[in-house]
């Protein structure tokens, strides 16, 4: 074989095994996409049905529901080349975005009402974001407040609305950010890169008089308080995701796990 016939094999070759890579790497992201569609559906779908069961309503047992929660890590490598707080927002958008719509944004609370407990906090403990080795600080994260961030950025080819539409119940926002260096703060916007955080669907049941009295202890009340004034604006049923730094989680009163 002639030295270009070598040449041109060789180049072949390496063309070959460069668009296999590249194929390869295509079809890991794909696959990423498809389980997480999956997970989301199988979610979405395991509330509905709980929410129609007649047991569902007599507060006697938990309903099974499958949604384990989801680990989402964000990478040193991740962020090489990207724009750290557009990417870093993205996947928390799209981790509250999920958590809302697989609870059916606040609708589906049927299968959550326990009554003769009344005015309990219930979670889904949806996600959990996890910042590995990123080096990031978090002035790096928070130039833009997350309700502009939410309100100028859509989910994609997915979908032409804004995230922020997506997260409001009854024209109101329903979502919260959890200061890490003010854990009573319900309304910061801040991202802090040192901390991991959890997404969480949380809901403050119906009011029920005294036996909210009884089982609501004051750490509670003032959360539920400040969700319904600063958040909600709504006196009863208060359905909103929250996102919360892993070390304060037992803090925002989640009294019923639903995972």
């Amino acid at each position: 074989m002639s030295k270009k016939a070598m040449e041109e094999m060789t180049l072949t070759i390496i063309i070959g095994i460069a668009i296999l890579i590249a194929m390869l790497g295509v079809s890991t992201v794909a696959n990423a996409k498809i389980n997480e569609a999956r997970h989301r559906e199988i979610c979405r779908l395991s509330i509905v049905e709980a929410e129609l069961k007649k047991e569902a309503t007599t507060g006697i047992s938990k309903p099974a529901i499958d949604c384990p929660m989801l680990n989402i890590n964000i990478k040193k490598s991740d962020l090489a080349k990207k724009n750290k707080e557009n990417y870093v927002k993205r996947i928390f958008a799209d981790a509250m975005r999920d958590a809302w719509m697989v609870a059916g944004q606040g609708d589906h609370r049927t299968f959550q009402q326990q009554w003769f407990k009344g005015g309990d906090v219930h979670c889904l403990l949806y996600a959990k974001i996890n910042f590995k080795d990123t080096e990031i600080k978090k002035e790096d994260l928070n130039a833009m407040s997350m309700t502009t961030w939410l309100s100028a950025n859509n989910p994609g080819a997915e979908s032409p609305e804004a995230y922020f539409k997506y997260l409001t119940y009854e024209n109101k926002r329903a979502w919260s950010i959890i200061s890490a260096s003010d854990p009573k703060d319900w309304t910061s916007e801040e991202i802090d890169p040192s901390k991991n955080y959890y997404v969480v669907y949380w809901a403050a049941m119906k009011d029920s008089g005294i036996l909210r009295a009884i089982n609501l202890d004051e750490h509670v009340k003032e959360l539920v308080e400040l969700v319904k004034v600063k958040i909600m604006d709504k006196p009863e049923e208060i359905p909103l995701i929250v996102v919360v730094p892993e070390d304060e989680f037992e803090g925002i009163g989640c009294e019923h796990m639903l995972n």
